[in-house]
């Protein structure tokens, strides 16, 4: 905001200024303070390059100035009047080169030596002087605010870019959050189930060492010939019949297959019964 303010102050005051370098040397001689002719609105070359030229410049300059504050408009008015502040400033100089060694600009009409002094520092060289120096104050405004608006417009790009990274970013660690929590759920249910396994374990084993022990007793308690021996685990163990398994009684019992009959030991001190199998046990039972 103070940047607009300047900037279209110094337009004012070009302006002002132009216009003054423009009047006063037609203006100047009502009061005896021009250079060149000393007569009200007379016209020369001088006058139409050294101060006409110039102070139209710096009117326009101003006038842009004012109107396009620091933006590109802006920018253009203040090279203008610029230009036109530097002529003001070292026209009368230049003019020798075109005018046989001899300013063109014309002799000042002061009775003293400040009134001289005056005429040409209001006149040219210092009127060129304050022009230009408001002009370039205003110049860098207006850069500034091209390339202000520029980099505003670069920076707002970049925000805009660096949101959407920064969200992108935060989704794929949201997403690896998740699979890391899915994978350590599934890690702890898996040793969850590693301790069920392993408390299961020993009921698992001892039920397939008795099914073991059951299946050894079942094909391989078939003893020889009557009268052998046959080891058992226990001393009392009940004979499942139907399966030509051995039968077991106390300790030193013997039994064994005879004539495919089945022997079954006595229980509990008992005595066995023998009993016959085929059509001569059917026909031979008391």
């Amino acid at each position: 905001m103070f940047r607009h303010v300047t900037t279209r102050l110094s337009g004012l005051v070009i302006l002002i200024a132009g216009i003054w370098g423009g009047l006063i040397p037609f203006l100047g001689p009502y009061f005896h303070f021009t250079l060149g002719p000393d007569h009200a609105w007379t016209w020369t070359t001088g006058r139409l390059w050294l101060s006409v030229i110039p102070a139209a410049a710096a009117v326009l300059g101003g006038l842009i100035l004012m109107g396009g504050g620091p933006r590109l408009s802006g920018r253009f008015g203040a090279l203008i009047a610029l230009a036109g502040g530097i002529w003001f400033a070292v026209g009368p100089d230049v003019s020798m080169l075109w005018n046989h060694g001899v300013s063109q600009v014309g002799a000042a009409h002061g009775h003293h030596t400040i009134t001289r002094m005056l005429e040409r520092l209001t006149l040219h060289s210092g009127l060129g002087v304050l022009i230009t120096a408001l002009a370039a104050y205003a110049l860098p405004g207006a850069t500034a605010y091209v390339f202000g608006r520029r980099r505003a417009r670069r920076d707002a790009e970049i925000a805009t870019t660096g949101a959407a990274a920064g969200a992108a970013e935060a989704h794929h660690r949201d997403r690896v959050a998740a699979r890391e929590g899915a994978v350590s759920a599934g890690a702890g249910a898996g040793a969850v189930g590693t301790r069920s396994g392993t408390a299961a374990e020993p009921v698992t084993a001892h039920e397939d060492r008795v099914a073991a022990r059951e299946q050894n007793g079942v094909g391989n308690g078939t003893a020889g010939p009557v009268g052998e021996p046959v080891g058992t685990e226990n001393a009392d163990t009940v004979a499942q019949p139907g399966y030509g398994e051995r039968t077991a009684g106390a300790a030193g019992q013997t039994a064994g297959p005879v004539n495919g009959e089945t022997t079954t030991g006595p229980v509990n001190g008992e005595a066995g019964t023998r009993r016959r199998g085929g059509l001569a046990g059917l026909f031979g039972r008391r």
